[in-house]
């Protein structure tokens, strides 16, 4: 066989195994870029999951509150208000409470925590409501109250500026 044609038949073996090498590494390549776009796919959906988690969260912050703060300088003409013996806490704690245990997954340690504190001492009112709704419920019990209200508030703002903090839209 004559040298040219022994070239020839070299060249078209290292013309084929280089196309051969460069098909298999585009290919690696396709597939790592694949794995990684399925892993900033799914991220993206746990970010947007977590977005709404905290959107619900803060939507009931305010509706706690608001609930609380009807308890609050009961005696100011120019607020709406509602009387001690219409305290029942109940409802807005349970409705509190299914939505953290429903999107607790989303949320921080830290924000966590702050939050659990605002359900113990709202659901601990729910054994103020019953006294305050029975007969001869004191002033003792209406003040005791308002300043529990006082605290609840205080907390749950200090939630919301903590949620802002961790969304960085402070």
């Amino acid at each position: 066989m004559p040298n040219e044609m022994k070239a020839a038949i070299i060249a078209s073996i290292i013309t084929a195994t280089v196309s051969l090498i460069t098909t298999i590494i585009n290919a690696i390549l396709q597939i790592i870029r694949d794995k990684n776009a399925n892993v900033e796919e799914r991220r993206m959906k746990v970010i947007e999951y977590k977005i709404q988690a905290y959107r619900e969260l803060y939507s009931m912050l305010i509706e706690y509150k608001k609930y609380f703060c009807l308890f609050v300088e009961s005696g100011n003409e120019f607020k709406i208000s509602e009387e001690n013996s219409r305290f029942a806490p109940l409802e807005q704690n349970t409705k509190f409470r299914e939505l953290y245990n429903r999107n607790i997954l989303y949320f921080s340690n830290a924000l966590r925590c702050k939050i659990e504190s605002v359900l113990e001492d709202g659901e601990a009112l729910n054994n103020l409501a019953i006294v305050l709704c029975g007969d001869g419920a004191d002033d003792v019990f209406g003040n005791c109250l308002e300043e529990s209200c006082k605290r609840i508030i205080f907390k749950v703002d200090i939630c919301i500026k903590f949620m802002k903090k961790e969304l960085k839209i402070d």
